[in-house]
């Protein structure tokens, strides 16, 4: 069981050298994901171990909130970040414990192993012969991101080349048939891209749909007048944004244009509301079955959205309210 709360730390980790959800997701997935699936874990189980990993970003200096909501209360990012890095910290702690419980009380340890799921490759099996350079080879997009963003800034490694010369290296490395090996490569691109990017846009049209219904301008009105929620409303309300839209960043940054300016009429600080709003958002999108990062490790994982945010949504509600009772 302790292959959950690792998997979320160490995705917590390297998302904040790859602040993209979306990028960590695919860097990280297609390693550790098979990995859990291996040990014997069900498939929603494995996707929302990362999922609840994606929250990392918030540590970052790229991510486009800092940069808002440091300005807006000048600030430099660094003393941002500052303020809000432990209960940052806390969302990630949380959310890996709390998915552990969740897991531990679902039985989510106690499926097939994959082999076991498999009699046709025992026989494959019992005549595999364990290979380091070949187990190494998935981990290359990661170190590769993080040797360029740590210490060769000067080269932008973006996720896309990153995986590629992972794959070149996993082509020279296997030495298969080129031609076999080009066609499962753009094989598994189109099956990805065929199942789910119709999710995503699917989840689009439904954001869409209530943007356009006026909740969620309804929503961001009443905390605006109601100065008495307005504590509550700052995390309650992206939290809730979030998970509707399935997107942390729509939620929060609707709140912080309209609602922070007014934070001294509520008696709060512009850089204490807006973080608490910004990371409230992130709870909210990794808790929301509709994100494209869910979607994304659900696919990866072959499991159903809604099951990995059934996994990631309680242990998400307990962080948000934390950070409602102590982030002042």
């Amino acid at each position: 069981m302790l292959m959950i709360p690792i998997t979320s730390l160490l995705t917590f980790a390297i998302n904040i050298a790859i602040p993209s959800a979306a990028g960590v997701g695919a860097v990280v997935g297609t390693t550790l994901i098979p990995l859990l699936l291996r040990a014997g874990f069900k498939p929603a189980a494995a996707a929302a171990a990362v999922l609840m990993g994606t929250t990392g970003s918030l540590l970052s200096p790229g991510l486009s909130h800092n940069a808002y909501v440091s300005d807006m209360a000048h600030m430099s990012i660094m003393d941002l970040i500052s303020y809000h890095g432990i209960y940052s910290l806390m969302i990630g702690v949380v959310g890996a414990v709390g998915l552990c419980i969740v897991c531990w009380v679902l039985g989510d340890n106690k499926g097939e192993k994959m082999a076991e799921a498999n009699p046709a490759a025992d026989a494959e099996t019992s005549s595999f012969k364990p290979s380091p350079i070949k187990a190494f080879v998935p981990l290359i997009p990661i170190i590769l991101m993080l040797v360029f963003t740590f210490w060769i800034p000067s080269v932008k490694m973006g996720v896309a080349p990153a995986m590629l010369i992972g794959t070149i290296v996993c082509l020279i490395v296997a030495m298969c048939d080129p031609q076999q090996f080009s066609k499962q490569f753009f094989k598994g691109m189109g099956d990805s891209y065929g199942s789910i990017m119709g999710i995503i846009i699917a989840a689009g049209v439904l954001a869409a749909g209530l943007t356009a219904s006026g909740l969620i301008k309804g929503l961001i009105a009443l905390m605006v007048q109601s100065k008495e929620i307005a504590q509550w409303g700052g995390s309650i309300g992206p939290f809730v944004l979030s998970v509707l839209m399935g997107s942390g960043d729509a939620g929060a940054m609707a709140f912080n244009s309209a609602v922070t300016p007014h934070a001294q009429e509520f008696g709060m600080q512009i850089h204490s509301l807006g973080s608490l709003a910004f990371l409230a958002g992130a709870a909210g999108r990794t808790a929301s079955p509709i994100a494209g990062i869910t979607i994304l490790v659900a696919g990866l994982a072959k499991a159903n959205p809604f099951d990995v945010a059934k996994r990631t949504f309680l242990p998400m509600v307990v962080a948000v309210i934390l950070l409602a009772i102590f982030m002042r």
